[in-house]
């Protein structure tokens, strides 16, 4: 899995403000502990896809997919950054690695796809 606190470290060189590694890791992500997930927080995406303008891959998803089973797959086994988000008017995952979103898309069933993260 990719190191959350290297990726961090590397990516806030590239930042304008330039923000602590430690800033950056309470406020990019959802997940605060070093070996924790790679879901990021709004802020996070942000700096993400508009600061960095790092590359992203959008997929529509199903309300439903949001369980707490699936939550914790993506959180474990999903091996690249990634924003939900879920509100009324959009269900979405936004993924920052083009294997991942590849293999999303011949998927074609983004429950299917979050099945395999775990084999």
């Amino acid at each position: 899995m990719l190191n959350k606190l290297t990726l961090t470290q590397e990516l806030v060189t590239h930042c304008l403000d330039q923000p602590s590694v430690d800033d950056a890791m309470r406020t990019w992500w959802q997940n605060i502990r070093e070996d924790g997930g790679l879901r990021l927080t709004h802020q996070g995406y942000q700096v993400f896809g508009t600061e960095l303008e790092l590359h992203s891959y959008e997929f529509e998803l199903d309300a439903k997919l949001f369980t707490p089973k699936n939550m914790l797959t993506l959180d474990h086994h999903l091996n690249c950054p990634y924003y939900l988000v879920h509100n009324r008017k959009h269900n979405k995952i936004v993924l920052f690695g083009s294997r991942e979103a590849m293999m999303a898309m011949l998927h074609g069933n983004m429950q299917q796809f979050i099945n395999s993260l775990t084999y």
